[in-house]
Protein backbone atom coordinates (compact mmCIF):
# COMPACT_ATOMS: atom_id res chain seq x y z
CA UNK A 1 0.00 0.00 0.00
CA UNK A 2 3.00 2.10 0.58
CA UNK A 3 3.14 2.01 -3.82
CA UNK A 4 -0.89 3.36 -3.07
CA UNK A 5 0.43 6.43 -1.63
CA UNK A 6 2.87 7.09 -3.95
CA UNK A 7 0.58 6.62 -6.69
CA UNK A 8 -2.29 8.96 -4.76
CA UNK A 9 0.33 11.69 -5.15
CA UNK A 10 1.21 11.47 -8.78
CA UNK A 11 -2.18 11.08 -9.50
CA UNK A 12 -2.76 14.18 -8.03
CA UNK A 13 -1.07 16.11 -10.61
CA UNK A 14 -3.14 14.58 -12.70
CA UNK A 15 -5.99 16.59 -11.61
CA UNK A 16 -9.04 18.49 -14.33
CA UNK A 17 -7.46 20.96 -16.48
CA UNK A 18 -6.47 24.44 -15.26
CA UNK A 19 -2.96 23.56 -13.81
CA UNK A 20 0.34 25.13 -14.15
CA UNK A 21 3.37 23.30 -14.60
CA UNK A 22 5.29 23.34 -11.48
CA UNK A 23 8.42 24.91 -11.41
CA UNK A 24 10.90 22.21 -10.56
CA UNK A 25 13.78 20.63 -12.46
CA UNK A 26 13.93 17.66 -15.16
CA UNK A 27 15.71 14.53 -14.65
CA UNK A 28 16.77 12.18 -11.55
CA UNK A 29 14.44 12.57 -8.40
CA UNK A 30 15.00 10.25 -5.15
CA UNK A 31 11.74 10.74 -3.20
CA UNK A 32 11.20 9.35 0.55
CA UNK A 33 7.95 8.75 1.56
CA UNK A 34 6.78 8.13 5.19
CA UNK A 35 2.48 7.21 5.67
CA UNK A 36 0.22 5.33 8.11
CA UNK A 37 -2.75 3.27 7.08
CA UNK A 38 -5.32 2.25 10.73
CA UNK A 39 -8.29 0.65 10.43
CA UNK A 40 -7.20 -2.89 10.66
CA UNK A 41 -7.70 -5.49 7.66
CA UNK A 42 -10.47 -4.74 5.82
CA UNK A 43 -13.07 -7.50 5.76
CA UNK A 44 -13.12 -8.49 2.19
CA UNK A 45 -9.23 -9.25 2.87
CA UNK A 46 -10.18 -10.99 5.83
CA UNK A 47 -12.44 -13.14 3.79
CA UNK A 48 -9.21 -14.03 1.14
CA UNK A 49 -7.02 -14.60 3.92
CA UNK A 50 -9.40 -17.34 5.29
CA UNK A 51 -9.42 -18.90 1.87
CA UNK A 52 -5.23 -19.31 2.34
CA UNK A 53 -3.16 -22.55 3.42
CA UNK A 54 -2.35 -21.73 6.60
CA UNK A 55 1.20 -21.01 6.43
CA UNK A 56 0.31 -18.56 3.66
CA UNK A 57 -2.00 -16.98 5.80
CA UNK A 58 0.09 -16.23 8.63
CA UNK A 59 3.03 -14.57 6.20
CA UNK A 60 -0.25 -12.56 4.68
CA UNK A 61 -1.75 -11.78 7.55
CA UNK A 62 0.98 -10.57 9.34
CA UNK A 63 2.39 -8.31 6.90
CA UNK A 64 -1.03 -6.47 6.50
CA UNK A 65 -1.70 -6.27 10.05
CA UNK A 66 1.52 -4.03 10.04
CA UNK A 67 0.30 -2.33 6.97
CA UNK A 68 -2.69 -1.43 8.87
CA UNK A 69 -1.64 -0.87 12.17
CA UNK A 70 -1.11 2.59 12.19
CA UNK A 71 2.82 2.06 12.45
CA UNK A 72 4.68 4.90 10.39
CA UNK A 73 6.26 2.95 7.48
CA UNK A 74 8.84 4.39 4.74
CA UNK A 75 10.66 3.98 1.68
CA UNK A 76 12.49 6.20 -0.52
CA UNK A 77 12.89 5.54 -4.77
CA UNK A 78 14.24 7.07 -7.58
CA UNK A 79 11.93 8.23 -10.51
CA UNK A 80 12.48 10.33 -13.92
CA UNK A 81 10.98 13.59 -14.37
CA UNK A 82 10.89 14.75 -18.06
CA UNK A 83 9.74 18.02 -19.53
CA UNK A 84 6.87 16.18 -21.28
CA UNK A 85 5.63 15.18 -17.59
CA UNK A 86 5.46 19.01 -16.84
CA UNK A 87 3.86 19.94 -19.78
CA UNK A 88 1.10 17.27 -19.55
CA UNK A 89 0.48 18.28 -15.65
CA UNK A 90 1.41 15.19 -14.79
CA UNK A 91 4.93 15.68 -13.12
CA UNK A 92 5.01 12.56 -10.95
CA UNK A 93 3.25 9.85 -13.53
CA UNK A 94 0.11 7.88 -13.60
CA UNK A 95 -1.84 6.74 -10.53
CA UNK A 96 -5.04 6.16 -8.80
CA UNK A 97 -8.29 7.55 -10.75
CA UNK A 98 -10.51 9.89 -9.12
CA UNK A 99 -12.56 13.11 -9.47
CA UNK A 100 -10.15 15.94 -9.08
CA UNK A 101 -10.99 19.15 -7.72
CA UNK A 102 -8.28 21.36 -7.75
CA UNK A 103 -7.93 23.68 -4.80
CA UNK A 104 -4.61 25.78 -5.80
CA UNK A 105 -2.40 25.30 -8.61
CA UNK A 106 0.82 27.69 -8.82
CA UNK A 107 4.17 27.01 -9.93
CA UNK A 108 5.11 26.19 -6.57
CA UNK A 109 1.69 25.35 -4.85
CA UNK A 110 -0.53 22.28 -5.61
CA UNK A 111 -3.43 21.44 -3.82
CA UNK A 112 -5.83 19.09 -5.04
CA UNK A 113 -8.84 16.76 -3.47
CA UNK A 114 -9.99 13.35 -5.19
CA UNK A 115 -13.06 11.74 -4.55
CA UNK A 116 -14.92 8.87 -6.41
CA UNK A 117 -11.32 6.76 -6.25
CA UNK A 118 -10.80 3.48 -7.99
CA UNK A 119 -8.96 2.87 -5.11
CA UNK A 120 -10.93 0.02 -3.19
CA UNK A 121 -14.26 0.50 -5.88
CA UNK A 122 -13.27 -3.58 -6.27
CA UNK A 123 -13.99 -4.63 -2.63
CA UNK A 124 -16.91 -1.98 -2.47
CA UNK A 125 -15.26 0.83 -0.66
CA UNK A 126 -15.59 4.93 -1.30
CA UNK A 127 -12.17 6.66 -0.95
CA UNK A 128 -10.95 9.88 -1.33
CA UNK A 129 -8.14 11.93 -0.63
CA UNK A 130 -6.50 15.82 0.01
CA UNK A 131 -2.65 16.10 -1.23
CA UNK A 132 -0.91 19.11 -1.38
CA UNK A 133 2.44 19.69 -2.80
CA UNK A 134 4.78 22.67 -2.54
CA UNK A 135 7.65 23.20 -4.70
CA UNK A 136 10.42 25.00 -1.73
CA UNK A 137 13.03 25.27 -4.87
CA UNK A 138 13.13 24.24 -8.25
CA UNK A 139 15.49 20.64 -6.80
CA UNK A 140 13.07 20.23 -3.45
CA UNK A 141 9.52 19.12 -3.16
CA UNK A 142 7.12 18.37 -0.56
CA UNK A 143 3.88 16.77 -0.12
CA UNK A 144 1.28 15.77 2.50
CA UNK A 145 -1.68 13.51 1.66
CA UNK A 146 -4.54 11.75 3.54
CA UNK A 147 -7.74 9.93 2.93
CA UNK A 148 -10.47 7.66 3.74
CA UNK A 149 -11.77 4.40 2.41
CA UNK A 150 -14.72 3.71 3.66
CA UNK A 151 -17.33 0.71 3.19
CA UNK A 152 -18.69 -2.77 4.05
CA UNK A 153 -18.68 -1.85 7.51
CA UNK A 154 -15.29 -0.48 7.78
CA UNK A 155 -12.92 2.52 7.26
CA UNK A 156 -9.30 2.60 6.57
CA UNK A 157 -7.74 5.98 6.96
CA UNK A 158 -4.39 7.30 5.15
CA UNK A 159 -2.21 10.28 5.72
CA UNK A 160 1.22 10.92 5.54
CA UNK A 161 4.06 12.72 3.72
CA UNK A 162 6.69 12.53 0.76
CA UNK A 163 10.03 14.90 0.28
CA UNK A 164 11.52 14.60 -2.96
CA UNK A 165 15.29 16.08 -4.26
CA UNK A 166 16.95 16.38 -7.16
CA UNK A 167 19.58 14.55 -7.71
CA UNK A 168 20.72 15.24 -11.57
CA UNK A 169 19.56 16.34 -15.24
CA UNK A 170 19.70 12.12 -16.63
CA UNK A 171 18.07 9.64 -15.97
CA UNK A 172 19.64 5.78 -15.93
CA UNK A 173 17.76 3.48 -18.64
CA UNK A 174 15.77 2.02 -16.22
CA UNK A 175 14.07 5.12 -14.11
CA UNK A 176 10.38 5.24 -14.61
Amino acid sequence: LVCLVVLLCAAAAQAAGGLQPLHVKTGLWQSTVNNQLAGGIPPDMQARLAAMPPEQRARIEAMMQKQFSGTPQGSTFKSCLTQKDLNDSAPWGSGTKCTWTVLTSTSTDLEVKGTDCDAGKKEGMNSEFHVKIHVVDSGHVKATFDGTMTGNGHTTTMNGNYTSEWVGPTCPADAK
